[in-house]
């Protein structure tokens, strides 16, 4: 058995579902840095503007390393 456990310092968090997707909603406008994290494959991050009534794409890649 094993578990994750992820303390946010913000109300805005998602989980992917079964395709890999997730969506933020309800999110003010403003300036925001996006975070992925994968318990492998480690963070990558994106900043992102959203303007009132806004919805944007973003899309992260994490590549496979070979063992």
């Amino acid at each position: 058995m094993r578990g994750v456990l992820a303390v946010f310092k913000n109300s805005h968090h998602a989980v992917t579902d079964a395709n890999g997707s997730f969506t933020l909603p309800d999110l003010p406008p403003g300036k925001y840095t996006v975070t992925a994290w994968h318990e492998t494959y480690g963070t990558q991050s994106k900043q992102i503007v959203i303007s009132a009534s806004e919805s944007q794409a973003l899309n992260f890649v994490f590549k496979v390393t070979a063992y």
